[in-house]
């Protein structure tokens, strides 16, 4: 398990090849990154850029993902409104702050 630097996402490895992405506010499900072809054994995302992750595997290879590009292909799958998978910053995305982030 991993939580994004900016505290907006955590990420799940799973022994299924998958790793599971919400939103730590309420549980949105943003992405499922499917490419491993056998248990997902690590995650960790990037200090320097918040929506990069990358997994490891007992297939023997390291992923790379931005899970952006992830959501916005799931996007039309997931119930919500499509700015909640975007991940813009609070000025582009016209969501308010309510002051406990």
């Amino acid at each position: 398990v991993a939580v994004s630097h900016d505290n907006v996402l955590v990420a799940a490895a799973a022994q299924d090849g998958d790793c599971r992405v919400w939103t730590i506010r309420d549980g949105t499900p943003v992405a499922v990154l499917r490419g491993h072809g056998n248990g997902c054994n690590m995650v960790a995302f990037c200090p320097t850029c918040p929506y990069r992750l990358i997994t490891t595997a007992d297939d023997g290879f390291a992923r790379v993902w931005d899970v952006r590009e992830a959501a916005l292909k799931r996007a039309h799958h997931v119930v919500g409104r499509r700015r909640d998978y975007l991940l813009l910053p609070k000025e582009e995305s016209g969501v308010e702050d309510d002051g406990d982030a």
